[in-house]
């Protein structure tokens, strides 16, 4: 981990308005960059944001209709 930001979990979820299961399940995917600090998770700011901007979109598919 990098000397950047650094967020607690509950900060991050606030921060980005997601679930902090939604955190904690991309962390054990490895999809987001995490380390125990102590007894507290914590994550960079800048790993959140790549998760969030490269994972799919929910709902359905749009499909162009003739």
């Amino acid at each position: 981990m990098s000397d950047q930001e650094l967020l607690s979990l509950s900060e991050a979820a606030k921060k980005y308005t997601i679930p902090m299961t939604t955190i904690r399940d991309a962390m054990r995917r490895g999809e987001i960059e995490g380390r125990k600090i102590g007894s507290q998770w914590v994550v960079t700011a800048h790993s959140v944001e790549v998760f969030l901007h490269n994972r799919p979109k929910k709902g359905r598919p749009f499909t162009k209709k003739s």
